[in-house]
């Protein structure tokens, strides 16, 4: 697969790599990539002020960036004859106010004077130490620390603590698809991959896994330096994986029979928790795999359907298709997506944390019985067809499937506190049938 041109979208660690191990480039953080990752720092107070000077109004004093480099992996040292890189960023996060060079002195610390300090500017510091660039936001007057990591080359050390598929319909048999995911690092070394002796460019990293028949690649997030072929065939990110969590996502496009999509999603390292947030006017059924609630993102309401501890080399399988009475000229485009991944990169973890802060653990059912879940759609597809997400026609015809489901149930004698079925409490290796199903 040839991936396309990234997309630029803010990325999320305060000290994430910005170049890949066998960059050309000096290290230094590019302009490019600063605004782009400040747009995530920024307190969102102060992201629409512009810093200016008006009539009669006294410059602000010029202020000074200090701080420490801090090597961070157990035994590590900061050595000698780094060079320490900060810039002064404006408050609407538009355009660089100026950017300076210091060497780090005795003990990693470092102090860079003259910036201009216009009010609400942003500041970020950054070194490039084994190859890789670690960066740190940073506040004149506060000194900052700057952690640097020594290097790994064992794979081990990842895992996918969770992953969200997010799949609405497109157009001319496309179903548009948003993936983001969530790679730790369990050391506490930065994961640069193994170099092949016979391939140019840096080395796979982070491998991504992306199903079979996905075409329109394109990265957002975590992926700023390219991509190459890991030695399995699958696309591989060439970015270094620093210790803790660090976020990426991509979309791609998925062309699909009328009759929907047979999803097989290889699962490259353990994965604790799954997720896939499928349109309302699709249904999905698939082993291992089930439905939790319906979340609402950018006012559009999504089926949520979870797996749980998948092991590497397994896949996630799934068929995901128009609802019976549902058109499948509904177009929402990539162009939902790109809102979506904004949205999502703040709405799907804050939904996460709080059903775990809820005592929901991954894979129980949240809820008591399967009535409650035919309640609960009813409602999302209630709430849906408010916001104008689904038309008169399919609403009335899937409210009244799920209603006639509803009331066989209530017949048959099952009650709110009745106990989930055994196809519900079946795990990832389970038959793991769902409502839909």
């Amino acid at each position: 697969m040839r991936p396309e041109a990234p997309l630029k979208a803010p990325g999320k660690n305060a000290e994430a790599p910005l170049k890949a191990p066998g960059n050309s480039r000096a290290g230094t953080v590019a302009a490019g990539v600063l605004v782009v990752w400040l747009l995530a720092v920024a307190p969102a107070a102060t992201a629409g002020t512009q810093a200016r000077t008006g009539a009669g109004r006294q410059a602000p004093a010029p202020v000074s960036i200090s701080g420490n480099i801090v090597n961070a992996t157990a035994g590590g040292s900061v050595p000698g004859g780094l060079t320490v890189t900060a810039t002064e960023v404006d408050a609407g996060v538009t355009k660089q106010v100026a950017t300076k060079k210091a060497p780090v002195g005795a003990g990693g610390a470092f102090k860079i004077d003259g910036f201009p300090g216009n009010p609400g500017d942003h500041f970020v510091v950054g070194t490039d130490y084994l190859g890789v660039t670690y960066s740190s936001e940073a506040t004149p007057g506060s000194p900052a620390t700057l952690k640097i990591y020594e290097t790994t080359t064992d794979p081990t050390v990842l895992s996918i603590p969770s992953t969200t598929l997010t799949v609405i319909i497109g157009k001319q048999g496309n179903y548009n698809v948003l993936q983001l995911l969530t790679a730790h690092n369990s050391s506490d070394r930065s994961y640069i991959g193994t170099p092949n002796p016979g391939a140019t460019g840096p080395p796979a990293t982070l491998e991504l896994p992306i199903p079979a028949g996905a075409t329109a690649f394109s990265p957002v997030e975590g992926l700023a330096n390219g991509l190459t072929a890991a030695p399995d065939g699958l696309v591989a990110s060439t970015d270094p994986v620093v210790p803790g969590n660090t976020d990426v996502s991509y979309l791609y496009n998925i062309a699909v029979p009328r009759s929907g999509w047979g999803m097989s999603l290889p699962v490259v390292y353990a994965t604790s928790n799954v997720d896939l947030l499928v349109d309302p006017a699709l249904t999905l059924t698939g082993p291992g795999l089930t439905f939790r609630k319906s979340v609402t993102i950018n006012k559009r309401v999504y089926r949520d359907y979870r797996g749980a501890n998948l092991a590497p080399g397994t896949t996630i399988n799934a068929n995901i298709a128009p609802a019976g009475s549902t058109s499948v000229t509904l177009y929402l485009g990539l162009g939902a997506l790109l809102v979506l991944v904004i949205v999502s990169a703040v709405g799907v973890p804050r939904i996460l944390r709080r059903r775990k802060a809820s005592g929901i653990g991954p894979g129980e059912p949240d809820s008591p019985g399967e009535r409650e879940q035919l309640i609960e759609e009813i409602a999302a597809l209630d709430e849906a067809h408010a916001a104008g997400s689904v038309e008169e026609d399919d609403y009335a015809a899937q409210r009244a499937e799920l209603k006639n489901r509803l009331l066989a149930l209530t017949a048959s004698g099952s009650s709110p506190g009745s106990a989930p079925s055994a196809a519900r409490r079946s795990g990832p290796a389970g038959s793991g049938a769902t409502p839909d199903s």
